[in-house]
């Protein structure tokens, strides 16, 4: 009795240490660099929709609880601040999951992986759901599970609810539900009556409260199917075996890392997924680990050849079973060598957190969607803020900066936060001629322009946020290089400042 009273305070002990890292980890540098893109666009939606809309591409519940929030606090630090917390969270949460399917040493191992997983606390450190999905997967599996091991009520009913949650914060939570299903059927047999009785009902629930919203997400995709008319891929470039390689590597070591840390981080990884593998190969729990990595990843995969919309990020909580699987690899080793394989897992991530902290991209902007250096739009809305005055107006040549010079002009200080919408504008056609046209900007409908348009040579002076959707500028490409050579012909620079993934001109008519 003594032994085992040790034991799980042992457990205990490293698990408080492991969550304690873990959120150390997610809170170091949490305000450090702007919003970007995503985040400050989110913010906007929230404090000006006056409700959720069926149009949009994701479910409300994130938006419903953000819009509560703020009313808190819209700082970076509170914006972001859940999403630590619940990153933070998941780490004891995998910790109960990993128990609940292998054994308590998996659960330890796979909540340490967590823990200092660059991937993981990328997403912990964004003002977006990712994190909060992450949270309700593993509440999900793990009251899932136990509701199946035990035949009170609480289980199943926690198991509902959380379900509908997930579901509702992110369409992926879906096929998380159909993976929880499948395993239903694989082991159905060997499942009591009552048990089979509490399956059935909590699933025909399950699938009831989430069909008013799924039968919306239609809509969704026909936003999708409309925004990408033209195009093939979406946003989301096309898929090929690489996207698959390249989610491995996401799921190993992030987005920050260089390439020899990535081979060996991968090499590590897949060596004890396989041993994983090997050593719980009769044991149904790994049944259900391998359905929730593998059937989101493949259903968006091959959806993705006729629409491609394979993003990393949507994959996160399938990364978690992915640590499980690895860790039950790695509990198979001896104390020794246990700990010599951690300490080079932990190294690794170091190398490269260093390079997440310190806004290191070590390839092109383009390898994974949406992942770039982090531009510094906080600094780009001072630097006009000192000198704005009321009635300029502020003209960007790419969407990439509008949402966050709103958010942060909204919470600035002097004329520049009496900035009307109407003064903000995209760059929408070049054109040699004497017009040099721009659209209004709409901040409170996604991805929709006002139908007014501006000539920019009535004008007496304006500002211009010159940014791509890369981090680099490139001035060179021909759209920017005609809209210039536009201006140069009515204005001339007065001043001009170039930040971290802009430059901003000040322009006087001639």
């Amino acid at each position: 009795m003594g032994v085992i009273f040790y034991k799980r305070k042992s457990i205990m002990s490293l698990l408080v240490l492991i969550v304690l890292l873990g959120l150390s980890l997610r809170f170091y540098n949490l305000s450090n660099y702007s919003l970007w893109y995503d985040e400050a666009l989110s913010v906007i939606q929230v404090q000006d929709a006056e409700q959720i809309s069926p149009k949009d591409f994701t479910p409300p519940l994130y938006g419903l609880f953000m819009k509560f929030w703020m009313q808190i606090t819209d700082s970076e630090f509170g914006l972001r601040f859940p999403s630590a917390i619940f990153g933070s969270i998941s780490i004891l949460m995998i910790f109960l999951v990993g128990k609940a399917l292998f054994t308590d040493k998996v659960g330890l191992i796979g909540a340490f992986l967590l823990a200092i997983s660059p991937f993981q606390i990328y997403y912990s450190q964004e003002a977006r759901m990712y994190s909060l999905i992450t949270l309700l997967t593993l509440s999900s599996a793990y009251l899932f599970i136990r509701s199946l091991k035990n035949e009170t009520n609480g289980f199943w009913i926690g198991f509902v609810i959380i379900t509908l949650l997930n579901m509702y914060t992110h369409y992926i939570g879906v096929f998380f539900w159909i993976a929880e299903i499948i395993f239903i059927s694989v082991i159905f047999r060997k499942l009591s009556k009552k048990i089979k009785k509490r399956c059935f009902i909590g699933n025909i629930l399950i699938f009831l409260l989430s069909s008013p919203w799924l039968v919306l997400s239609y809509n969704a995709l026909e936003n999708i199917k409309k925004s990408t008319s033209t195009y093939k891929y979406f946003w989301a470039p096309a898929v090929s075996l690489k996207s698959l390689f390249l989610t491995l590597k996401t799921f190993s070591i992030g987005y920050h890392a260089v390439y020899l840390v990535s081979l060996c981080t991968v090499a590590i990884f897949v060596f004890f997924f396989i041993q994983g593998v090997m050593k719980f190969k009769k044991d149904k729990s790994l049944i259900l680990s391998l359905l929730c990595l593998i059937l989101p990843v493949g259903a968006i995969f091959i959806t993705s050849k006729f629409k491609s919309m394979y993003v990393d990020r949507y994959f996160i909580s399938s990364a978690l079973f992915y640590y499980l699987i690895v860790a039950s690899g790695l509990s198979g080793l001896n104390n020794k060598k246990l700990v010599l394989s951690m300490f080079c897992i932990a190294f690794l991530s170091t190398i490269t957190l260093v390079n997440y902290y310190n806004n290191i991209l070590p390839y092109s902007d383009k390898e994974h969607v949406w992942i770039q250096r982090k531009k510094d739009h906080r600094g780009i809305v001072r630097y006009i803020g000192k000198n704005y005055e009321e009635g300029d107006a502020v003209y960007h040549t790419c969407r990439n900066t509008i949402y966050p010079f709103i958010y942060y002009a909204n919470r600035s200080k002097g004329e520049i936060a009496r900035l009307k919408e109407n003064n903000v504008c995209l760059a929408a056609s070049f054109q040699e001629t004497d017009r040099i046209i721009f659209s209004e900007v709409d901040s409170y409908e996604r991805y929709h322009d006002k139908p007014g348009y501006y000539a920019l040579k009535d004008k007496k002076n304006f500002w211009l946020i010159l940014s791509s959707f890369e981090f680099e500028i490139v001035e060179e490409s021909p759209q920017d290089r005609m809209l210039l050579k536009q201006i140069d012909k009515y204005f001339k620079i007065i001043e001009s400042k170039k930040f971290k993934g802009a430059k901003v001109f000040f322009y006087e008519k001639m």
